[in-house]
Formats: structure tokens, C-alpha cells, sequence
């Protein structure tokens, strides 16, 4: 009998075992089956996504969302209008994602068994989308209110009023909430809107006390007092230009503020124009620095140095209430020294030459040409200037354009042209103004009757010397 009992127990325990081997293996089993599936009693927006991968999921996601629209009733007339248009996408993947979020935890796989989880689909909103639909929306339907508003008159240097206007429309904001609940319920969604009566945002209340309020502080002095006591005095349209009458949406505040960088704007504006720049001196030094002649004086200019501090003073006293007067007050700006070396005893003549410098020199009141390289002369020459009524032009100039050999024609005092072909060794300092050969003239150094017609008359080898001693770019300069 004992042999019968131990046997039997020995059985029930095997059985036993059998079972809890079989639950385990059964429950890993689910453990790994379930890791990338989704889990029992688990859905998208209503969906079953039991058994199905992530990718299934993203894929069925999109499919649903392809057409999602409101359908939304106005004047009795159905307008079908999608997400996109209605700044409202779907994420797909962020939503597979969201669904799967309990895969990752082994006892969320098991307690999924008895509890049921839907997601509903990820949505993101275009604000600026929506807002511009929906506004144009409601300007098809009804007659919008108009907000009252605030607006400064250069002319009557004060803001003014222009009322607000009562309208009729529809309420739009309720089709942006459907629109969410369409894209997070990845169902098509409906409503009918009622015509009703609009206030305007802004009242003409609201407004007149902005204008009271702005026109408060553009009634306030503001003058600043510059150099030589010159009393500058903010406009009307200055301090209107200050004030902030309006917020962010465009819309007039009832206790309008001061822009501050305005302000401070106007200042330094105020301030640029007191400024007296500095004149530089102009001087002529030789190569060792030493100063051989000054030909422009210079002059220290003013700064204004506290423009902070009257801002800041005069942001207070707006603040307050107060009107404003305040005084400049300035840094000398030292003038500088513009320095241009020129060769030793270049100082004296008619162009102070740099060292090593070419350029020609044309005394007209001795009729020479003489080339000089710095301060020291090369060569002289005698010439034939411009006859009366016809003087040949006067100044500091440079060589721009030279020819061997040219066919130059004119006219003649009495309104009569002439031509002379084959002029050597032209070379135009001035407009038609020229040095070149003139082998038709009996003698040089000499002027009046039978002079040139302007040009700088020349013998024909001297012609050439100038030609060849002075490029283009070359300094002439023409003096008595």
C-alpha cells in the first residue's frame, strides 16, 4: 500500500511540473512574439493594430490620413475642406511610435492582455496656415466687423480716431478645433456654423482713449539745446514716432508706452546734426618730414559726449509727464594732418612735385614749357599760347590722351573751320586743349595776334621732347 501512495504522489508532482514547464515556455513565448508586434487590445485611433509591425502601422496611418477633411456648413452650402489646408499634418511615424511605446517593457506586453490602450495619431498645426485660411473664410461669409483705430495726422500734428464697425460672420475657431480632432481621430469630422453678429475687436472706446492718451505725450516740449545755443525742438510727428499706439497683432492699446530705442534714435539723430566734423590741415613736408608750407588750416571739430544721459532724461520726464529740455554738451575732435611730400624746393613752384615726380610747367606770362622731374628743370622751351579771345586755358591738369601724328580741325573767330593734317606729337592736357608741334610758326616765345587757337604751340622738336618726357597721367600745370 505505501509503494501505491509514493507512486501516485510521484505522478501528481511530474504532472505538476509538466504544467508550470509548459506556462513558462508559453509566456516566453508571448514575450518574444509580441516585442515588435502590436499587443493585444491595442489600437490607432480606433483601429486594431493587434499582431501588426510598426511599419504596417506608419503605412495604414498615412493611408487613413490621405483624405481626412471637415465638412463644414455655411449659408446652408457643404465646404469640404482637408487638413493641409487647414495647417493640420499627421505624423505617422511619430504616432507607430507612440503606439509601440509599451513593447519596450516586458510586464507592459503582459498587462496589455487585460487592458486595452488606444493612440490617437500625432498632429502638428501650421498656426500661420490655419489663421490665413480661416480668415479668408470668413471674409467670403458675412461682412466682417472692423476694428476701430488710431492713426497720427501730419497735418493736424495730433492721432485721431476712425470708429469701429459691427459686422456679421461666423465663429471659424470652432472648425480649427475639428480640424485636431479629425487629424487625432483619423476621421472625417463636420459642423454647422450659425450666423451671428461680430463685435470689433477694437472698439471706437478703446481707441479714443489711445488717442487721448498719445496725444498727451505729443503735446509734451521736448527741445534740446545744441552748439552756438541753437535750440532744436522735436515735432510733432518726432514725438508722435515715439509713442506705441498699437500691439503686436496691429491692434490700438488703451495705455499706449514709449519706444524706448525710438527715443534714443532721435537723439543721436539730434545730436549727428550739432556735430562739427574737424577739417584737416593740408601740408606740404619734404621727404625728411620737415614742414615746408601749409596750404589748408586745420580746424577741431565737436562731439556731442552725453546723448545717453539725455535720453535717459528724457525718457524720465515722458514717463512723468513732464516736458523735456536738456543742453548738448561735446568732446573736441582734434583735426589732423594731411601730409603730401614733395621734393626739396618744390614749395615754391606752380606744383609742388612729389620727389622723383614729371610734369610740365606752361608760364604763360613768359610763354615757355618747362618739364621738370621734382623741383629741378630739364628742360625750358619756348612756345606760342592761345591768341586773344582765344587764350589758352588756365589750371592744374593731367596728360589724357596723346597721338605721333593727327588731321585737327576747329573754328576760327569768325565761326569759319579750319583743318591741319599731320600735327606731330600732340598730347591733350585739357578737352581739345593740346602741347604739340607747329612748324607753320615762324618763331616761339611770343603771344597775342597769330597766336594758336588755344593750344600750346610748339617747335617740332620740342614737341617731341614733351611727348616723349610726359605719359599719360602726367601733371601740366597752366599759369601766368
Amino acid at each position: 500500500m505505501g509503494k501505491v501512495k509514493s507512486k501516485k504522489r510521484t505522478g501528481l508532482l511530474v504532472g505538476l511540473l509538466t504544467v508550470v514547464i509548459v506556462a513558462a515556455a508559453s509566456a516566453v513565448g508571448y514575450g518574444l512574439r509580441t516585442a515588435d508586434r502590436g499587443l493585444p487590445g491595442a489600437s490607432v485611433a480606433g483601429q486594431s493594430i493587434t499582431g501588426e509591425s510598426i511599419d504596417a502601422v506608419r503605412e495604414s496611418v498615412e493611408q487613413r490620413a490621405e483624405r481626412l477633411a471637415v465638412v463644414v456648413t455655411l449659408d446652408g452650402q457643404d465646404h469640404r475642406v482637408s487638413l493641409p489646408e487647414l495647417g493640420v499634418s499627421i505624423d505617422a511615424q511619430a504616432t507607430a511610435d507612440q503606439a509601440f511605446e509599451a513593447n519596450k517593457s516586458v510586464a507592459a506586453r503582459f498587462a496589455a492582455i487585460v487592458h486595452k490602450r488606444d493612440t490617437p495619431a500625432v498632429i502638428t498645426v501650421d498656426q500661420e496656415v490655419q489663421q490665413a485660411f480661416l480668415g479668408a473664410l470668413a471674409a467670403q461669409h458675412g461682412a466682417t466687423a472692423k476694428d476701430a483705430s488710431v492713426v497720427f495726422s501730419a497735418t493736424d500734428g495730433a492721432f485721431s480716431v476712425t470708429p469701429g464697425e459691427k459686422g456679421k460672420g461666423y465663429d471659424v475657431s470652432a472648425i480649427a478645433d475639428a480640424a485636431a480632432e479629425a487629424g487625432r481621430s483619423l476621421s472625417d469630422q463636420s459642423l454647422s456654423l450659425e450666423l451671428a453678429e461680430t463685435n470689433p475687436a477694437v472698439t471706437t472706446e478703446q481707441a479714443r482713449a489711445a488717442a487721448d492718451a498719445a496725444n498727451a505725450l505729443v503735446a509734451l516740449d521736448v527741445s534740446v539745446t545744441g552748439t552756438d545755443g541753437v535750440v532744436l525742438t522735436a515735432t510733432p510727428a518726432d514725438k508722435a514716432s515715439w509713442v506705441v499706439t498699437t500691439d503686436q497683432d496691429g491692434r490700438p492699446v488703451t495705455d499706449p508706452s514709449l519706444d524706448r530705442d525710438a527715443v534714443a534714435g532721435w537723439v543721436a539723430d539730434t545730436a549727428e546734426s550739432t556735430n562739427v566734423a574737424p577739417v584737416s590741415a593740408s601740408r606740404l613736408v619734404s621727404a625728411s618730414g620737415e614742414v615746408l608750407r601749409v596750404t589748408v588750416e586745420g580746424t577741431d571739430g565737436m562731439s556731442v559726449n552725453n546723448a545717453a544721459e539725455i535720453t535717459s532724461q528724457l525718457l524720465d520726464a515722458l514717463d512723468s509727464g513732464r516736458p523735456y529740455s536738456g543742453t548738448f554738451t561735446y568732446d573736441t575732435v582734434e583735426a589732423q594732418n594731411e601730409d603730401t611730400v614733395i621734393a626739396d624746393g618744390a614749395e615754391n613752384l606752380a606744383h609742388p612735385a612729389a620727389p622723383g615726380e614729371h610734369w610740365l610747367d606752361i608760364n604763360l606770362s613768359d610763354n615757355t614749357v618747362t618739364a621738370y622731374i621734382g623741383a629741378d628743370p630739364q628742360a625750358t622751351m619756348l612756345m606760342v599760347p592761345g591768341r586773344p579771345g582765344m587764350e589758352t586755358v588756365t589750371g592744374t591738369f593731367q596728360v589724357y590722351l596723346k597721338y605721333e601724328s593727327q588731321t585737327m580741325t576747329g573754328t576760327n573767330d569768325d565761326g569759319t573751320t579750319w583743318t591741319a593734317p599731320n600735327v606731330q606729337w600732340v598730347s591733350y592736357f585739357y578737352g581739345s586743349y593740346a602741347l604739340h608741334a607747329a612748324p607753320w610758326q615762324p618763331s616761339f616765345g611770343w603771344s597775342g595776334p597769330g597766336g594758336s587757337h588755344g593750344c600750346v604751340n610748339m617747335s617740332t622738336g620740342d614737341a617731341q621732347y614733351v611727348f616723349d618726357f610726359a605719359p599719360v597721367g602726367t601733371t601740366v600745370v597752366s599759369h601766368y
